[in-house]
């Protein structure tokens, strides 16, 4: 048995340092390729082998494996899920006047009250009116009137 696995192990503890100082998926393949060369350390002498088995292993995974976990861990397609959207759409009461200048309205969901915005700032909604909530802004609602007829 050689000793050369020993400075295997320490390069994929540096490679592992430095991934999880960066959290890229990129570094993190040379950690596996040093620890699989470790122990290919123990089975041959011939460093020659260890680092084509490094290089080998740390390539093919960076290549193929990398890019699938990145789109798992970072996918910038889908946030997360808070069930914020499906507030859209409903339609609640208004529990305070709702008016952009006066910065003022409130509207009950889920029983929980949430302050609201008209979608237009010339709108102004009363107390008591329906209405339905259209998006989002921070942690406002944004709200239009429901028709009377609906």
């Amino acid at each position: 048995m050689t000793g050369y696995w020993i400075y295997w192990v320490i390069v994929a503890i540096v490679f592992l340092l430095i991934e999880l100082a960066h959290y890229t998926f990129i570094i993190f393949w040379f950690t596996i390729g040093a620890l699989v060369a470790a122990v290919v350390s123990v089975f041959t002498n011939s460093l020659n082998v260890q680092i084509v088995v490094f290089l080998a292993v740390s390539t093919v995974l960076a290549i193929f494996a990398g890019p699938i976990l990145r789109s798992i861990f970072f996918s910038r397609t889908r946030g997360p899920n808070t069930n914020i959207d499906n507030l859209v759409g409903r339609v609640e009461v208004c529990i305070e006047d709702i008016d952009n200048i006066a910065l003022s309205g409130k509207v009950k969901v889920f029983g929980s009250t949430w302050q609201a915005l008209s979608n237009k700032d010339e709108i102004k909604i009363r107390t008591g009116e329906r209405v339905r909530i259209i998006g989002v802004q921070g942690l406002k609602l944004v709200v239009e009137p429901v028709d009377k007829s609906n």
